[in-house]
């Protein structure tokens, strides 16, 4: 039975993307085993998606906790005081109404964690700090007994934290994970006092040795009693004169997960009484080896209280395992966890982790060779494979996925591992021996082969001769994307629909990389997905097979062709399956050729392109293609190429033609970039319709991106460009849908909006929290009608406008109240943009609410134009991202000039004043 619909689940998922919310916190609560038996993805979108899944199914657990209860409470903590909150809240206590008696087993746990209610004085204290930790991006609440302060990532700023140091000095939880601290702001913050502290999270940060050093010298170290280090870089401890510890130190548990931490490390925080009194230690994935199990040891009598010791991902050796065994088995309560060691006796980790798969004797003889030829676990479980978790395989979730850092030894071994895996497989053919691998790995006729020992099918491939021609980052790549998760394959599999992209697939050599990055670039801009090359590949079963399966994924292939190209055995793979693939029938491939030398002399020198594109006469090349032009210059060709690129992606997915099309601006998402299905809703995964995903910048989803001046007008050029080629006409025409979606700095779904006016024949639909919202129906031809001209909201601050004085500029603020005075103080340093005039928004619910609001902002533009003469207005806009395309598309002839106001939002906690907050952004 599912707790919550699939409508509720969509709108879960869109909330916590559009808020970059972490998943472990999101889990955080849950038993990590638990965790650890959750299907993983590969890309955040598909993964929360998995998780809500998941939740969604399990009614509760053996203790008694309901999974998907705890993932929304801590979603409402982690969202508080955003318009996505709500959507949180809400399903929560839907859930808890609907739930009854199933939900109140987690009650009674949570009253048992934090039966304590807070005092009279406590509860004063939160209330009266609510509002000071909201404006430095951080929630305060009473949970578990204690005071809790929890940073919001994308909100929080550590200049306005630093200003709140009596209510800091209240504070007893504080977490400030993912926050980006570095060692000067950081450094900065430890000088506030932290009196009642006993709990402090800097996971995810950027803190390094001298901040830990720092922080052991406040006076409130020494009563902390846990302190989460996870993820940071705080390595070399012996560099910094950290003497000794303070006295009296309370630490119960202390995590140093990810640090990179080495035995000399373990060693000063022993011989410095850090851990005297601690319970709970957590030092995974990092380079801890056989020498920091003989310290452990030396310090034992030192442990008198430990419980837990978790040495998961390091390099203990088999002797050190067994002199940890020895001297902290028995004794530990909670565990001792040595899994996933890098350096191990290869047939023991693999047996706990596969026990089934060497029972014929062909697989005990390769068993055998695998303990000869190899001495890392990396390296066996490189070969075999990673192993999908089935029903009933639990404890295979403790198979680390990290396991594939040192895969590169498998190519230096190559040549001999694929010996002597003929060896066991005989001489037969590809189909054959490819079932003896699935008998070798214990896998059924039927079962999906590629998901499981794709690196066994590398070493058997004849295409895979990777270690003796390629270099070593080359080798890199090669085996890093058969390690991959193979989400495509996985989607097929599911029966999820089939989405357009609008995308192309960059076969080239590495030598022609600047000109193609740069064409890539554009591409982005121009709502063209580019797969760059190998780098960026799901793999199937082999690297052939990889290869294909990208290919076959992209209508066009465009091969940039060079003496280089032609040289690199890469693109020769490529290029022979795209022509392989353009010459079948039932296949849409179309080849683009980007000449970058002369085009003739490229063609005659290849027998594979001479048979196919040369003249009979051999004095002209048959196939068009795209010439680089002579100047030289990267920036001009790059920008030619694409747009002859993208034309030929348009043309041939038909988008002028279609009824729907996809929109999406991924400027501020997660996704990689050579990736499109992560960064579309599941909702919009719209079988049949195109999909365009505009990125601004190479960058991997840089949280805080915001483009101004000329970068801005660029950018903005270059889209407005491609959907007058992609839509061409939209006025006069059959109605078309156009669904828009993403993550961006607010100025793109305005524009958008400007640019599908009311006037066209483009019935948009928005998507976001609570939505999505449609101009559906609308009359066209004129202006939105029925609102109300005197809708502004009178406040204090704000002097009221002269009856019958002009104003030629107007600035309007659209949003909530809690910006109005960072608006005010902007426009002291900017009275040119004239006086300001503010309409309050809330929550929007409904499509119904939406449209009457625009109605009313239409309706307060034209009497200010009519009573004050206003000819240009400035937006300064609270808006959602999904309600401002319905509000570009309504002002047209409304205003003369409208200029969008866009708040920097990359200068926040950089040190700026509000007069440098906003950039003006014109649509022209």
């Amino acid at each position: 039975m599912n707790l919550l619909s699939q409508d509720e689940i969509l709108a879960l998922h869109q909330a916590a993307v559009v808020l970059g919310l972490n998943r472990d916190t999101l889990l955080s609560g849950l038993h990590r085993g638990f965790v650890g038996s959750l299907r993983s993805a590969g890309s955040t979108s598909t993964q929360l998606l998995m998780d809500l899944y998941a939740l969604n199914r399990i009614e509760k657990l053996m203790d008694g906790t309901v999974p998907l209860l705890i993932w929304l409470q801590n979603a409402s903590h982690l969202s508080s005081y955003t318009p996505e909150g709500d959507v949180f809240r809400d399903v929560l206590e839907k859930l808890k109404e609907k739930g009854g008696q199933q939900t109140s087993t987690v009650s009674e746990k949570t009253e048992e964690r934090g039966s304590k209610q807070p005092s009279e004085k406590d509860f004063r204290f939160i209330t009266d700090a609510l509002k000071p930790f909201r404006r430095a991006g951080c929630n305060i609440f009473w949970e578990d007994g204690l005071i809790q302060v929890k940073a919001m990532s994308k909100l929080f700023d550590v200049w306005k934290l630093m200003e709140l140091s009596d209510l800091l000095a209240g504070v007893q939880s504080l977490n400030l994970d993912g926050c980006q601290l570095g060692p000067q702001d950081f450094q900065m913050f430890l000088k506030h006092p932290l009196d009642a502290l006993k709990h402090l999270s800097l996971a995810e940060n950027k803190l390094e040795h001298a901040s830990f050093a720092a922080l052991t010298r406040t006076s409130y170290f020494s009563q902390l009693e846990t302190l989460v280090l996870r993820n940071n870089n705080i390595k070399n401890l012996g560099e910094e004169s950290v003497k000794k510890f303070p006295n009296g130190i309370q630490l119960k548990a202390l995590n140093l997960d990810g640090n990179g931490l080495y035995d000399a490390d373990l060693g000063v925080l022993l011989a410095r009484g850090l851990l005297k009194n601690i319970e709970v230690l957590e030092l995974r994935e990092n380079y801890i080896t056989d020498k920091g199990t003989e310290l452990l040891a030396d310090y034992e009598n030192s442990f008198r209280s430990l419980k837990s010791l978790n040495l998961w991902s390091n390099r203990v050796g088999e002797e050190g395992r067994q002199r940890l065994e020895l001297h902290f088995g028995s004794e530990l309560k909670e565990g001792l966890n040595l899994k996933g060691q890098e350096v191990d006796e290869p047939a023991r980790l693999f047996i706990d982790m596969h026990p089934y798969p060497f029972d014929s004797p062909e697989g005990q003889k390769l068993h055998q060779i695998l303990k000869e030829t190899y001495d890392s676990v990396s390296s066996l479980v490189s070969l075999v494979g990673r192993v999908g978790i089935q029903k009933g395989d639990l404890h295979l979730a403790q198979a680390p996925t990290y396991i594939w850092r040192d895969v590169i030894e498998l190519a230096g071994k190559h040549g001999r591992l694929r010996q002597l895996l003929r060896e066991v497989l005989g001489d037969k053919n590809a189909a054959a021996r490819h079932d003896d691998i699935r008998s070798l790995l214990g896998l059924g006729p039927g079962e999906f082969l590629a998901k499981r020992c794709s690196p066994l099918l590398l070493l058997d491939s004849e295409e895979s001769q990777i270690h003796s021609t390629e270099t070593t980052n080359e080798k890199k790549s090669a085996i890093s994307l058969l390690h991959q998760n193979n989400s495509y394959q996985d989607s097929l599999q599911a029966g999820e629909p089939e989405v357009l992209f609008a995308s192309a697939f960059l076969c080239h050599s590495k030598k022609d990389g600047e000109l193609v990055e740069a064409v890539s670039l554009e591409l982005g801009r121009l709502g063209v997905t580019s797969w760059m090359d190998k780098n960026e590949l799901l793999p199937g079963a082999s690297l052939s097979t990889a290869l294909r399966e990208a290919i076959r994924q992209h209508a066009i292939i465009v091969v940039f062709l060079s003496r280089a190209a032609l040289e690199s055995d890469w693109v020769k793979d490529e290029l022979s399956f795209a022509l392989e693939l353009e010459d079948t029938p039932d296949q849409s491939c179309h080849i683009v050729p980007v000449y970058i030398d002369d085009c003739l002399s490229l063609v005659r020198s290849s027998p594979l392109l001479s048979s196919r594109w040369l003249h009979p006469d051999g004095r002209r090349v048959e196939r068009l293609g795209i010439s680089v032009d002579g100047s030289g210059v990267i920036g001009t060709s790059s920008l030619t190429i694409a747009q002859k690129i993208a034309e030929k992606v348009y043309e041939n997915m038909g988008i002028s033609r279609c009824s729907e099309v996809v929109l999406c601006v991924d400027q501020r998402g997660r996704a990689t970039r050579g990736s499109s299905i992560q960064s579309i809703p599941a909702n919009l995964q719209i079988s049949g319709a195109p999909v365009l995903i505009f990125r601004p910048s190479s960058d991997s989803g840089a949280q805080s991106e915001t483009l101004k001046g000329e970068e801005w007008s660029i950018v903005y050029s270059r889209m407005k460009w491609a959907l007058q080629k992609a839509f061409g006409n939209i006025r006069g025409v059959q109605p078309k849908k156009v669904h828009i979606t993403g993550t961006s700095q607010l100025g793109f779904p305005f524009m958008l909006g400007r640019y599908f006016n009311r006037n066209s024949s483009i019935d948009l639909f928005c998507y976001g929290p609570g939505g999505p919202f449609d101009n559906q129906g609308q009359i066209r031809h004129m202006p939105l009608n029925g609102g109300d001209p005197h809708c502004q909201t009178p406040d204090k601050r704000i002097p009221a406008l002269k009856d019958g004085e002009k104003y030629p500029e107007i600035s309007l603020f659209l949003g909530s109240g809690n910006y109005v005075s960072d608006v005010l103080e902007y426009l002291k340093e900017h009275p040119e943009c004239g006086p300001l005039v503010w309409y309050g928004s809330s929550r929007f619910s409904d499509n119904e609410q939406v449209m009457k609001y625009i109605a009313n902002v239409v309706s307060l533009l034209l009497r200010l134009k009519e009573e004050h003469q206003t000819r240009k207005v400035y937006f300064f806009c609270g808006l959602p991202f999904h309600v401002l395309p319905l509000l570009g598309a309504n002002l047209l002839h409304v205003m003369d000039n409208v200029i969008f106001m866009e708040f920097l939002r990359d200068l926040v906690g950089s040190g700026g004043c509000i007069g440098d907050m906003y950039e003006a952004l014109s649509d022209e």
